[in-house]
């Protein structure tokens, strides 16, 4: 309930401005989303979000999956976030994605920490420029993210992790 609690006082918080009566013949859309390429705006304040294994929706056709998904964010210019659930390499994503403004990875703490820091140091060396380690704890039927500071300091040797989403 504290978490409810939290959301709704924070929603309060936000205002809309509303422009009524304003030229949008030369509206523009762009922006830098959270850490993206500084040197590429995306198009849309969105990004495409790390939902895993895409090839079960294409029926697994050579090409598709999350290269497909990568393609359409590069050609709509906005940010691709991959997860670690992808059922494409992170190389073979990337690239596909080459052109989009920026390419995330989230990973979550495996019980092999060595793969999990080969995964970090995958994404790094393939140009993903934002890393999300994340835990799941489940709690009365609940999954809420947590910050696990040991796990951070695990990986602190191989990358920076750049965000990190806490609800505790």
């Amino acid at each position: 309930m504290a978490l409810l609690r939290e959301n709704r006082t924070a929603w309060q918080g936000i205002r809309l401005k509303p422009r009524v009566m304003r030229p949008v013949r030369e509206l523009d859309t762009s922006c830098h989303v959270l850490g993206s390429d500084r040197s590429r705006r995306a198009r849309l304040p969105i990004f495409v979000g790390p939902a895993g294994v895409h090839s079960l929706c294409d029926g697994g056709r050579a090409g598709g999956g999350e290269l497909s998904t990568a393609r359409v964010a590069a050609e709509h210019g906005v940010v691709m976030s991959e997860s670690v659930h992808a059922t494409q390499p992170l190389e073979a994503v990337a690239s596909a994605c080459e052109t989009a403004p920026g390419r995330w990875f989230q990973v979550y703490l495996l019980k092999d920490r060595a793969v999990t820091a080969d995964l970090v140091r995958r994404a790094l060396a393939s140009g993903y420029t934002n890393s999300r380690l994340l835990t799941l704890l489940s709690v009365s039927g609940f999954l809420y993210y947590i910050y696990n500071e040991v796990a951070f300091l695990a990986l602190a040797e191989v990358a920076p992790v750049t965000h990190a989403v806490t609800n505790t």
